[in-house]
């Protein structure tokens, strides 16, 4: 059987990612909500519409907080900031408009109508245990695309957009999964062919 100890590679092995990309992605900073963003398309790919639409719309969430604060801190001092961001915790419309003005960068409104309904039937989702039907399930399908594009626009870094989307497929191995037999041992993580 062929298998991959501590970076020495046999014949056969399936190579996910190297050593060096490997240390490469460990120096990286993930955007706030990022991971929450990757989730909600794997969730999406399994089909759980309801947890994906429940992540993106976190991540939306998560994401607006963080450049909303760098927005704030501009042209606030930190305590005036913190009070700001505490005001509209709960008011995401707020916080969006918020955002808007104060970086002079507008989200197209068909966006904006689009992240609504989506937020919508999230809180209807989350509040009042309601269920999908099929029609909503392809809403909230295309709900997660939207949010991808949104988180985009608010992230605002071609670089980290790319690196993100580059593999996102294989980011979904062995999320819930071992697809690949591993092991833990003293001389690192073995990786051994599926048959």
């Amino acid at each position: 059987m062929a298998s991959v100890v501590a970076g020495k590679w046999e014949e056969g092995a399936f190579q996910y990612a190297t050593p060096e990309e490997l240390t490469e992605g460990l120096r990286l900073t993930e955007t706030p909500g990022e991971f929450e963003l990757i989730q909600s398309i794997h969730l999406r790919e399994r089909g759980d519409y309801c947890g994906a639409l429940r992540r993106s719309i976190t991540a939306l969430e998560v994401c607006l907080e963080a450049i909303l604060r760098i927005e704030l801190l501009k042209k606030y001092k930190q305590e005036k900031a913190d009070k700001e961001l505490k005001n509209s915790k709960t008011n995401f419309p707020r916080r969006l408009k918020d955002y808007q003005k104060l970086s002079g960068r507008d989200l197209p409104e068909i966006f904006v109508k689009k992240l609504e309904e989506a937020r919508n039937l999230r809180n209807l989702i989350v509040h009042r245990g309601h269920s999908l039907t099929y029609i909503e399930r392809e809403q909230a399908n295309r709900s997660v695309d939207f949010a991808k594009f949104i988180f985009d626009w608010m992230e605002n870094d071609v670089t980290a957009q790319a690196r993100r989307y580059k593999r996102i497929a294989q980011k979904s191995l062995g999320l819930h999964r071992n697809y690949f037999p591993a092991e833990i041992t003293t001389d690192g993580v073995v990786v051994s062919k599926l048959f």
